[in-house]
């Protein structure tokens, strides 16, 4: 019987009976896998950690997408680091954006395209132009702005690390319209407190509103944070925004800012 196990930490993890593989790799940065598991259906995996799981993607990709894009004034333009599996772009798309996604590694997205496939058309979209190179050097060199900025990326280890750093998230608010916003997933409060601990912190050094918010995500085993920083306009605070989701809503993105009380117990963070 093949097995799948990921460790959020040193001492707890996942298992997951591995049903069918359906693709494997080696790439210039990564192992990139794709299998179907019973219960969580086809599975992403980058150096052995779960990325995204048919059964609850969509949780997390309209929570990390949605309540940026619903608490902007009028968003026209999206940055997406990262998310080469293109549920960020899948949802984006719904706001009438245009979406500039900058991802590190073609295979995971041509992964994605020919075996994952939830990204419903996103990843060849006209309005979704595709970038591969590191997302840090793009910022760097990057003079276009955006509106909304979007850190679907993995934890904060080799590639990724640079992307939980101050000169990141200080780049990040430079290539920002005036009104812009910026979000992150920043990982388990539970399992991974420093991660959240960290990226707060440092949104918070360039940022004037920064909040966390919380979504359940059983693949990632429970609750998930993620990290808003804005220039002008208050997260908790959604427009009236009509696009189909299965998850999000005004009250879950009301509900997602209260419970991310439950960070004080874990983190330690208001």
């Amino acid at each position: 019987m093949l097995t799948f196990t990921e460790f959020m930490s040193g001492s707890v993890g996942i298992t997951l009976k591995v049903a069918k593989v359906l693709y494997a790799s080696k790439s210039r940065y990564q192992q990139v896998e794709v299998f179907e598991n019973e219960t969580f259906g086809k599975v992403l995996a980058l150096d052995g950690k779960i990325q995204a799981s048919e059964l609850d993607e969509f949780i997390y990709h309209e929570m990390l997408t949605h309540v940026p894009l619903a608490a902007h004034g009028s968003p026209k333009s999206v940055l997406i680091v990262g998310g080469g599996d293109g549920g960020c772009a899948r949802e984006a798309l719904k706001h009438g954006v245009s979406v500039k996604l900058v991802e590190l590694d073609e295979v995971v997205v041509n992964a994605c395209k020919n075996h994952f496939r939830i990204d419903d058309g996103a990843l060849d979209d006209a309005n979704v132009d595709i970038t591969f190179m590191d997302a840090f050097t793009f910022l760097k060199s990057c003079e276009e702005r955006f509106d909304v900025i979007i850190v679907d990326s993995t934890d904060p280890i080799g590639e990724a690390e640079k992307l939980f750093s101050d000169a990141f998230y200080r780049m990040a608010f430079e290539r920002l319209n005036d009104d812009g916003m910026f979000v992150t997933q920043s990982g388990s409060p539970v399992h991974q407190p420093d991660v959240l601990h960290r990226a707060f912190s440092g949104v918070s050094k360039f940022f004037p509103i920064v909040r966390i918010y919380v979504a359940p995500i059983p693949s990632y085993l429970g609750l998930w944070s993620f990290v808003v920083g804005s220039k002008r306009y208050e997260p908790e605070t959604p427009r009236e925004v009509s696009v189909p989701t299965k998850f999000y809503d005004g009250e879950m993105h009301a509900v997602a800012f209260k419970l991310a009380k439950l960070v004080k117990i874990f983190v330690g963070l208001g």
